[in-house]
């Protein structure tokens, strides 16, 4: 009887030993899990200020190592958005290009993106690449507050690219 007692004993007390460690390990596991996933969003948050605040270095130094940590589809077009906003600002026309282009066309601001990609072709000269975004844009988006603003930039484009016919067509469009 007593070594059945004592052999009870020790087997509960392992069990219940085995349940407190799996407990524990599984509740360190979620806590870490939780703390990455709330650091992440925190570290968004503090890009987001940032960006407000004009500091675009400092943003993109904490945006572009998340991105890989970035699971939702939405919450990763708009890094890619803000990153690539963020690389524009500070001139650097290829990084944000290569940003840009990774959103996907049903992200919100998509008209947007194609309008900066335009821009960011024309400030670095490539004028045939600026005029097929900036066509793009136009042909999207005929109602847009950026229409007349981006008919001008494509006749400049035009113009540097020496399709001086081109040019004048529109031109003559924004003068009526």
């Amino acid at each position: 009887m007593k070594k059945t007692s004592c052999l009870l004993i020790i087997i509960l007390s392992f069990l219940l030993t085995y349940k407190v460690t799996v407990n524990t390990a599984f509740s360190k596991t979620s806590r870490e899990v939780g703390t990455k996933t709330k650091s992440t969003k925190v570290q968004l948050k503090e890009a987001l200020k940032l960006v407000e605040q004009g500091e675009y270095q400092r943003a993109a130094e904490i945006l572009e190592p998340l991105l890989p940590n970035i699971q939702d589809a939405t919450s990763r077009k708009r890094t890619l958005y803000v990153l690539g906003n963020s690389l524009r600002r500070q001139n650097k026309w290829d990084k944000a290009i290569e940003y840009y282009q990774q959103v996907s066309e049903d992200y919100i601001l998509w008209d947007y993106v194609k309008l900066h990609i335009a821009e960011s072709y024309q400030a670095q000269n490539d004028y045939q690449n600026a005029i097929v975004w900036y066509e793009r844009f136009l042909s999207d988006h005929s109602n847009h507050p950026k229409y007349s603003p981006a008919q001008y930039q494509l006749a400049i484009c035009y113009t540097k690219a020496e399709n001086y016919e081109a040019a004048l067509k529109i031109y003559s469009q924004l003068i009526e």
